[in-house]
């Protein structure tokens, strides 16, 4: 097994995730059974190069798997906060390229010379096109080999995080890009509460193959030789006050009962603790304001081709 960012194999093992714990968790919030993918126990590991978390055996969610997911009503959402920041990185003048589009919500709102998204999924490709909005069902690695330089700027938002080959992902989208280019790239931030999140089921395989800590960002800079031009933590949104408090009190709970970290526990003490702080959140959750809001779910960084 090598890193799938820098292809190390210099990894440490993190956790091991019991395939029937993994199961069941799925199963439960989508009615989906894993197992027809997934035969053996799931190791978590993180690379002592360039800081990435990855799992290991590294196999994405098939189309079975999605299409369970995609009937959930909160799985998909047409507006997000990383939207509005990465518009404002965009100009009349640019031709955009999306990874991983969905139906389009980011173009949406863009006001760009061009505008091309790239999706797996033909439903998507489907409702686009009724919008007037261009969507090419095909990966980037095969986008880049006929539209080499094409794009002055190219985004994925919530993305990378579910690649089984990251670095042929970011390699591909620089070399669509020209000299100048901006690329975006927006993921579930491992610095932020995300790192200690209990029993957080989206964040696990075959859902995110990888988590992200800010030190795999610099690691991109160094070793595509692009320019980080910034890497910006979203604030925490409103849709995650609940998690966010939640998340806040089961780690005072693990210190208090001296319960070890783990990515998916489900011992009775860990259950014990998931009651309270479930209790406890819907309280907590209505402290946040605007002036007190900590770091948030999403990280975003953005690089200049050379």
């Amino acid at each position: 097994m090598s890193c799938p960012l820098c292809h190390s194999s210099n990894l440490k093992e993190l956790e091991i995730l019991p395939l029937a714990d993994l199961a069941s968790v799925y199963q439960s919030l989508c009615g989906h059974d894993i197992r027809d993918q997934y035969q053996q126990d799931v190791k978590m590991l993180g690379c002592n190069e360039c800081g990435l978390i990855h799992f290991d055996p590294l196999i994405a969610g098939n189309e079975a798997f999605y299409n369970a997911l995609q009937h959930k009503p909160w799985y998909y959402s047409d507006d997000k906060e990383e939207f509005h920041f990465g518009r404002k990185w965009i100009t009349n003048q640019d031709d955009v390229l999306e990874i991983g589009s969905g139906k389009g919500a980011f173009a949406k709102g863009l006001n760009c010379k061009s505008y091309t998204g790239l999706d797996f999924s033909q439903k998507a490709v489907d409702m686009a096109a009724a919008q007037g909005i261009t969507i090419r069902r095909e990966t980037v690695q095969e986008h880049a080999r006929s539209h080499a330089g094409k794009y002055s700027f190219a985004c994925s938002f919530q993305v990378m995080e579910h690649v089984t080959e990251v670095r042929e992902v970011i390699q591909a989208q620089l070399d669509c890009l020209r000299s100048g280019g901006k690329l975006l790239i927006a993921v579930p931030s491992e610095d932020s509460y995300l790192k200690k999140a209990f029993n957080l089921v989206l964040n696990l395989p075959p859902h995110h193959m990888s988590r992200w800590p800010d030190q795999s960002f610099h690691f991109i800079a160094q070793s595509f030789g692009v320019k980080l031009l910034e890497l910006h933590h979203m604030p925490l949104a409103a849709m995650h006050y609940h998690d966010y408090a939640f998340n806040l009190l089961m780690e005072s709970f693990r210190k208090r009962w001296n319960i070890p970290y783990r990515s998916l526990d489900r011992s009775l003490k860990a259950q014990s603790a998931r009651i309270f702080s479930l209790v406890g959140a819907k309280l907590l959750r209505h402290g946040f304001f605007s002036t007190n809001k900590p770091v948030g779910h999403t990280v975003i960084a953005v690089f200049e081709k050379p």
